[in-house]
């Protein structure tokens, strides 16, 4: 994903030569954005990354990865921008962070509670494979249908189709049979994000 992608375009140790063909990179991607021209601008702002990684580049990457709806990957990447960010580029983090909460209203929110042992088991979204840390994730993804797969270690992945919506947040619970499910609040979580709950039972043997 996007991390990956940053990963791919850490900087190498630049030359006064590299970093004056990165300025004018710079400014012919921001051409290129102002035009609309946005695929092509974030090929750029990406080869500008190569040499000079900074706040501003980083959120340039993320406004053009927005303009093409890939909308996932941009709020990756404005939370990423604090990684790189010097004192004098603070109000470049507070705008990415207020940027990624535009769209986390835009996304669907999956959270994703294992009851009972699930710290042995894998569990994936859409074939991308997510950390399970505390016995849950929470991931954010385009609305519409996506498909979350848990394995349980030497057993077989179970595939369970589920609906996001934008600006809410689905929790889907697999329990283990015959364990207490955790019962779900029905409140209205802070900020109003409206909730929905799926459960879904796993047999005994399953999470064994």
């Amino acid at each position: 994903m996007l991390m990956g992608l940053l990963a791919l375009a850490a900087p190498r140790v630049a030359s006064a030569q590299d970093l004056e063909a990165a300025r004018k990179a710079f400014t012919a991607a921001f051409a290129e954005e102002t035009a609309g021209h946005y695929s092509e601008a974030l090929e750029k702002f990406l080869e500008v990354q190569r040499v000079r990684d900074t706040a501003s580049v980083r959120y340039r990457i993320a406004s053009c990865l927005e303009a093409l709806g890939k909308l996932e990957r941009a709020r990756e990447a404005y939370l990423a921008i604090d990684k790189v960010a010097r004192p004098e580029d603070a109000d470049v983090v507070t705008s990415s962070k207020a940027k990624a909460k535009e769209l986390e209203a835009r996304l669907g929110e999956l959270s994703l509670r294992i009851d009972g042992d699930g710290s042995e088991g894998r569990a994936a979204v859409d074939g991308t494979e997510l950390p399970l840390t505390g016995g849950g994730a929470t991931v954010f993804l385009m609305p519409g249908e996506h498909r979350v797969t848990f394995e349980p270690r030497g057993e077989p992945p179970m595939v369970t189709p589920i609906t996001l919506e934008g600006g809410r947040r689905t929790v889907l619970v697999l329990n283990r049979r015959g364990a207490p499910a955790t019962t779900p609040s029905t409140k209205q979580p802070t900020g109003g994000v409206a909730v929905s709950y799926t459960h879904l039972t796993l047999p005994t043997s399953d999470l064994v």
